[in-house]
C-alpha cells in the first residue's frame, strides 16, 4: 500500500502533494465513490477518497482506470500536447477516454465513455460478420474480452469443457498461424475498427489511440483498425484522424494514477504540456519512456 511505498523509499507523506488511484468500473469523481463496480467483487458504493484522505491526510484523486490512462498518454505518451483525442482500450472489457480542448471530459455521471456497454447491433449478430466471436453476447465489452476471444477460441477447435484455455493461449496459436486463432483477431480489427468510427464521428479528434493487452500484443493490429475503419459512411472524420498504438502498456494505469495528480495541479494552465511540469520544479525524468 501506500505506507509501504513511502516506507521503501524513506519518503514521509508530507513530502506527497497528493495520491492518485485509478480503478475498474465508474467513479463518481466528485465524491470519490466507486458506483459501478463489475470486476472489483463488494467495492461497489465505496468511498475510496474518504478512506484514503482519512488516513493520509492529504488530498487523493480517484479516477477510471481507462480515464487514469488517457491522462497518462496526455502528459506522457502517444498523445502528449494533442488536445483533441480519444484512448480506446481493451482488455476483458472495453472503455474509452476523452479529451478535448485539453480537458478530460467526464460527463454528468462520470461515464463518459462507457462505449463497452453499449449493446450489440444487428451488423455484430450477423453471423456472416463475426462467425467465430458472436455467441450471443449482449454488448462490446463481453464479445470484445479477453475471456470471450479465449472461448471464441475454444468453441471453434471443439475443445472439451473442462480443458482450459487463456487469452495467451489463442495469442501464441496465432503467432503460429493458426487460421482459427488468425480469423479472431482479424474479427476483433473488424469491431475495433467499428467503435474507432463511432468515436471518431460523435467526437471528431485528432487522434484515436488504441491500447490493452489484445491490441499490445498484436503488431499489425492498429493497421488493421485503420483498414477496418474505412468503411465508415462519413468519411472526412475517419480520413483525418491519425491512429495509434498506446504508447505506455502496462504502466499505464500507474502513470495515470501520478498523472491524475499532475493534471489536477496544472489543468486550469491553458497549454498543459511538459514544459509546464518542469517549470514547476517536479522532476519528471521518471516518466521518460
Amino acid at each position: 500500500g501506500v505506507s509501504q511505498i513511502l516506507k521503501s523509499n524513506s519518503l514521509s507523506v508530507d513530502k506527497l502533494v497528493g495520491i492518485g488511484i485509478g480503478l475498474p468500473g465508474i467513479v463518481d469523481y466528485s465524491s470519490g465513490v466507486l458506483t459501478v463496480a463489475d470486476t472489483l467483487s463488494g467495492w461497489s458504493g465505496k468511498n475510496i477518497k474518504e478512506v484514503f484522505e482519512l488516513a493520509f491526510g492529504i488530498p487523493t484523486y480517484v479516477e477510471n482506470d481507462v480515464k487514469a490512462r488517457t491522462i497518462a498518454e496526455y502528459l506522457f505518451g502517444v498523445a502528449r500536447n494533442v488536445r483533441d483525442f480519444v484512448y480506446l482500450w481493451v482488455g476483458d472489457g472495453v472503455g474509452a477516454g476523452i479529451i478535448i480542448g485539453g480537458r478530460l471530459i467526464r460527463g454528468a455521471t462520470s461515464s463518459a465513455g462507457e462505449i463497452g456497454y453499449n449493446e450489440l447491433g444487428f451488423l455484430v449478430s450477423n453471423p456472416k460478420e463475426y462467425p467465430l466471436l458472436y455467441n450471443g453476447q449482449r454488448d462490446f465489452g463481453d464479445i470484445l474480452s479477453e475471456t470471450s476471444v479465449a472461448e471464441s477460441f475454444k468453441r471453434a477447435m471443439l475443445i472439451s469443457d473442462n480443458q482450459i484455455v487463456t487469452f495467451e493461449d489463442v495469442l501464441e496459436q496465432r503467432a503460429e498461424g493458426n487460421p482459427v486463432a488468425v480469423q479472431i483477431f482479424q474479427e476483433i480489427a473488424k469491431l475495433l475498427g467499428m467503435l474507432g468510427i463511432l468515436l471518431v464521428n460523435t467526437l471528431n479528434p485528432k487522434l484515436l489511440v488504441v491500447g490493452g493487452k489484445v491490441v499490445d500484443a498484436v503488431d499489425d493490429m492498429i493497421a488493421d483498425v485503420r483498414g477496418s475503419m474505412k468503411r465508415a459512411i462519413l468519411s472526412s472524420p475517419v480520413q483525418t484522424v491519425e491512429v495509434k498504438r498506446a504508447k505506455l502498456g502496462l504502466n499505464g494505469t500507474l502513470l495515470g494514477a501520478v498523472g491524475l495528480v499532475l493534471y489536477e495541479l496544472f489543468e486550469p494552465q491553458p497549454n498543459l504540456d511538459r514544459s509546464v511540469l518542469e517549470f514547476s520544479g517536479r522532476d519528471v525524468s521518471v516518466f521518460d519512456t
